[in-house]
């Protein structure tokens, strides 16, 4: 049905698409992460109300699964 050729072409796409999808949710998610550890410097008044030992166990977390999806996606 697909060649060799073909399937090898199918799978590169299938890379690049996961990568970009990787990279894209690294930015959402590295985004998250900013704005929760740094809320209080730029004062958003949504984060100054959450507890800061959630606000900073969430954005650590965050920031650390932001960054294994950027090296994911840049490394493909």
């Amino acid at each position: 049905m697909y060649s060799e050729n073909d399937l090898g072409k199918r799978k590169e796409r299938k890379w690049g698409v996961q990568a970009i999808a990787d990279i894209a949710r690294a930015v959402v998610i590295l985004s998250v992460a900013f704005v929760l550890l740094l809320g209080t410097v730029l004062k958003i008044a949504f984060v100054l109300q959450i507890d800061s030992f959630l606000r900073y166990g969430f954005g650590g977390i965050s920031l650390l699964y932001g960054s294994f999806r950027l090296y994911r996606g840049v490394r493909q």
